[in-house]
């Protein structure tokens, strides 16, 4: 009896695979992010945490908390500011938890740390910030065009005479 190889169901089959393939990769990535907020607030066991689903924002409902104030900076641009802050005054990094509580004390009063937790840790992902073993942010120095070429003057490719 011949073997009867369906080469279009296998290919079918391969791309049913190749998308809960994607799909479990999208949510591994949900759940490391996750995982590294738990461990940033000290979590290792099961709890109940009690975080607000709604706020009252001047007789408005809003989920989480309050809405960015207008004329608010992005939240990377808010990072940003803190850690150059941080920088100046000799700080190696900062925890989330303090860079959440300056975003709340200088831009965002009422901020819950949920509306702003998992955009931080997107940034590292995508390489705008990193975090340190020991969980502190630092911004990643990008040097200006002027500081490069001052670096680059002792530099040259011409032979001494």
């Amino acid at each position: 009896m011949p073997i009867v190889i369906h080469i279009d169901k296998i290919e079918a089959r391969q791309r049913e695979i190749a998308k809960e393939i994607e799909r479990l990769q999208g949510e591994a990535r949900n759940l490391e992010i996750a995982m590294d907020v738990a461990k940033e607030f000290g979590v290792d066991s099961p709890v109940e945490a009690e975080i607000p689903d709604q706020v009252v924002v001047n007789g408005e409902i809003h989920k989480l908390g309050p809405p960015r104030p207008s004329g608010c900076p992005t939240n990377f641009e808010m990072v940003d500011m803190i850690l150059a802050s941080a920088e100046k005054e000799g700080k190696d990094g900062l925890p989330i938890s303090e860079i959440i509580s300056e975003m709340r004390t200088r831009y965002w009063p009422g901020l819950n740390d949920p509306q702003v937790s998992a955009p931080i840790y997107s940034f590292v992902r995508q390489g705008r910030l990193k975090k340190t073993p020991s969980g502190k942010f630092k911004r990643i120095k990008k040097f200006s065009d002027e500081e490069l070429a001052a670096r680059s003057e002792g530099l040259t490719t011409e032979r001494p005479q």
